[in-house]
């Protein structure tokens, strides 16, 4: 099994499109398997970083080779304030902006978690937390945390 965190990545870039049309050219994403950053230019923004938060195992039985392994990931929605985008005909700014993508973000693993799950020898995959929008006034951004609990027997 590949790690966690890349193949969340990679799940999310293939089922979530970019607000900003002018970053779909080819080598340019918005979806990045990294710590949050702030060192970033407006035009960096909204981005999506995932890191890895812990992991733990346990042996499946007594004496077994195999373990039933967790690993948590922290997905971070990120918007640079007074960023604004047209989607699907409604105009989203700031908050309203990171809250959308938060949502497709839920919605696109709540809708295809089984072809993550099945093409990656995960049992299951768990959203165990959602923060609030939260507001950093030093760098004038919008964050919102979603978390999630990836089962697997195959680490």
């Amino acid at each position: 099994m590949s790690e966690p965190v890349i193949l969340m990545r990679d799940f999310l870039r293939a089922n979530m499109t970019d607000p900003d049309s002018t970053r779909l050219g080819a080598g340019t994403n918005w979806i990045y398997d990294d710590f949050p950053r702030l060192d970033l230019s407006s035009g960096s923004y909204p981005r999506v970083s995932i890191i890895e938060t812990s992991e733990t195992s346990e042996p499946l039985g007594f004496r077994s080779n195999n373990f039933w392994t967790t690993v948590d990931l922290q997905v971070d929605i990120w918007v640079k304030e007074d960023t604004y985008y047209t989607i699907g005909g409604t105009y989203y700014a700031d908050i309203a902006l990171c809250r959308k993508i938060a949502r497709d973000a839920i919605d696109v693993v709540r809708t295809n978690w089984t072809d993550l799950a099945d093409a990656n020898s995960f049992l299951t995959i768990k959203m165990t937390g959602k923060t609030p929008p939260n507001y950093d006034y030093n760098y004038k951004i919008w964050r919102i945390t979603l978390d999630y609990e990836l089962k697997t027997n195959m680490r």
